[in-house]
């Protein structure tokens, strides 16, 4: 934002960078302070939430199909989830293609579930994630995903049909080599058995979606 300063008596104009930044540019604006100022706006970050709608079984060790559960009393409260058994590691997957602003580098998740009927207060689930970036004429056979991130969240007091959201995971790194308009190959799943985590709930976790977070760059460029 360009306002005129507050300070009396000097006429100068003022280059402000938003409220959401912790410092701000001062002083006539010059060459200078345009490069700090669009600087800055790369650090801006957004928010995508991707439904459980969205999301498929996998062909191996898959979890259950999505499926609408009323939660509400009042048969006014329904959601799209996924079922995640607690014995074996089960996944899901997503592809699409991130915004333009994405600045290709490393993003994060939190999950959004419940857990079944039957759990205990204090339980833990481990979700998680890892992704793969396909541009024109890559190989998807020979394709990888990058390495999988966890992150463990405690059932609360509320065992049945509470909202749980995790806290954001790690960094995830994206396999191959992301450029904007690839395809984005995301995959969830719960890690059951423990291995990655401390996952210790027999019972079934409903997957509802995830939030990812990802760093913007605020260069856009046209077809």
């Amino acid at each position: 934002m360009i306002n005129p300063d507050s300070n009396s008596g000097n006429g100068r104009w003022l280059l402000t960078k938003s409220q959401s930044f912790s410092s701000f540019i001062r002083g006539v604006v010059d060459a200078d302070n345009i490069s700090e100022f669009l600087n800055g706006l790369s650090l801006e970050y957004d928010e995508i939430f991707i439904p459980a709608s969205g999301f498929s079984p996998a062909t191996t060790n898959g979890a259950g199909e999505v499926t609408t559960t009323e939660y509400s009393d009042t048969g006014t409260v329904d959601f799209k989830q996924i079922i995640f058994g607690g014995t074996s590691d089960e996944y899901a997957f997503i592809s699409f293609t991130m915004p333009p602003t994405w600045d290709r580098s490393t993003v994060k998740f939190k999950f959004y579930w419940a857990p079944a009927s039957g759990a205990t207060q204090g339980d833990i689930v481990t979700w998680g994630v890892d992704a793969l970036s396909l541009s024109n004429d890559d190989d998807i056979d020979g394709a990888a995903h990058g390495t999988s991130v966890t992150v463990d969240d405690t059932v609360t007091a509320g065992t049945d049909g509470d909202l749980h959201i995790t806290s954001a995971t790690s960094a995830v790194t994206i396999g191959g080599s992301p450029a904007l308009g690839d395809i984005i190959n995301l995959r969830v799943y719960r890690d059951a058995d423990g291995s990655q985590g401390s996952d210790d709930m027999t019972e079934n976790a409903y997957l509802f979606g995830v939030l990812m977070q990802f760093k913007r760059n605020n260069t856009v460029s046209g077809w």
